[in-house]
Order: structure tokens, then sequence, then C-alpha cells
């Protein structure tokens, strides 16, 4: 039987963000709202604030707060590692940036800048590569590039996509191919 529980438990309210699970940590990053630190004129600035919630205590805590301020970003896990990539910056414009976050040695590093800059968009992580696909543009809404990033060699690389148009989807890995819904 499904049960729905609304713990209430988030400390930064925000949307355009990213979760990620990790072990028993959900990873909630960037996205536009009302960091604590940010003054009331600034309720719907850019973040680049982290929060970690605990699956098994039920609690959240600030995490490591670095990196780009962003949102309409995608994160990807792999290794132990949060991939940061794409999304708006604070001004409004589409990065094509890569941070990573070390969840086990808390620390953030830079990956390599690549692909088309956009938002809106999802990476998927399958066969040690980060599939990047659809979003917005500065070109048009629902960008028909496929970026690759390979996570063992750092190296991007551009492909045709598949000849639809989407941004706002969602994508997951099933038995080897990546489904897209939009």
């Amino acid at each position: 039987s499904l049960t729905w529980s609304n713990p209430n438990l988030q400390l930064i309210h925000r949307f355009g963000h990213t979760a990620t699970l990790i072990s028993d940590q959900v990873y909630l990053w960037g996205g536009q709202g009302d960091d604590p630190e940010t003054p009331a004129e600034e309720l719907f600035s850019t973040l680049g604030a982290m929060e970690v919630f605990d699956t098994q205590s039920q609690s959240s805590q600030l995490g490591t707060t670095v990196g780009t301020p962003r949102s309409h970003h995608s994160a990807a896990a792999y290794q132990g590692k949060i991939h940061i990539w794409g999304g708006l910056s604070s001004t409004n414009l589409n990065l094509n940036t890569l941070e990573i976050f070390d969840v086990q040695a808390g620390t953030w590093s830079l990956g390599a800048t690549g692909g088309t800059p956009r938002n809106q968009h999802t990476a998927t992580v399958y066969g040690g590569k980060m599939y990047v696909l659809g979003g917005v543009s500065t070109n048009q809404f629902g960008d028909d590039t496929l970026d690759v990033y390979d996570l063992e060699t750092g190296q991007w690389t551009s492909h045709p996509g598949m000849g639809i148009l989407r941004y706002g989807h969602s994508a997951v890995v099933i038995d080897g191919a990546i489904i897209i819904w939009s």
C-alpha cells in the first residue's frame, strides 16, 4: 500500500533545483528561492546552497555551499560524486560549465566546460558517460543536440539529437536504454 508523508524538513524553499541520492543522503542543490542567508528583497535569487537530507534520520542540514549558483540545471551521480552541469546563472545566462561535488571529501572541483549551453535539460548517466539532451539554449526552446560527457576521460562530444525539440522533460535509464518523458 502506498502512503505519503510530508515531514516538512526542507530548510530552504526552492524551485528549479536538483535532488541527487547517494547512499542514504539526498543532496538538494541550487535553484531559486528563499535561502535563509538571503535578504527579503532578493527572495527569488539564484542559489548556490546545498542541503542534505538524511533518509535514515529524516533530518536535514545545510551542506557545503560552493560552486556557481544556478537554477534549472542538471545533477547526475557517478562513483560518489555529483556532476552539476548547465542551467541558468544568476544573470539568466545559459551555462555549459561542469562542477563536481565529491560527497565523501565534501569538496568541489571544476570539470571540463563543454556541450551546448542550456537549461531545463536532462543529464542521465549510463556506462560511464553522462548524456545531456533537450533544454532551452540561446538559439531555441527544445534544443536537439545530444552532448555526451565521458566521466572517465573528462571529454565532451556532440551528436545530432532525435529530431524532437523538448525542454522541461525527464529521463531515466531502464534496461540499458535512456527513456525520455516530455
